[in-house]
């Protein structure tokens, strides 16, 4: 069976189906670019020692929550990805079932 990629699928019935499986695409994308930028910052969030008129304090440690943003960010990009790839090959077995409805 060949599957057809996004710009080439022509659906009918599924419409909403084609829409939602880019708009959830799109949305795992900045799911990872979000996820970068909070690997990247994690470094920059670490404590550190501040001394100011002879006492020392300590800032807060944000990047154990970086980390952990980051990681699940990762996460739930890749189930969308996967979900807007199911969604795709829905639309793609309809594309496939109309084509050679109409071939015949």
């Amino acid at each position: 069976m060949k599957f057809y990629p996004y710009p080439n699928l022509n659906t009918i019935n599924f419409r909403p189906i084609l829409l939602l499986a880019r708009v959830t695409a799109v949305f795992g994308y900045l799911q990872f670019i979000l996820a970068i930028a909070c690997l990247c910052a994690y470094p920059f969030l670490q404590s550190e020692q501040v001394t100011s008129n002879g006492l020392t304090f300590n800032t807060p440690d944000y990047s154990s929550v970086a980390l952990i943003i980051g990681l699940w960010t990762i996460f739930g990009a890749f189930l969308s990805l996967g979900f807007s790839g199911v969604l795709a090959l829905l639309v793609s077995i309809d594309s496939k079932i109309d084509s050679s409805t109409k071939k015949a």
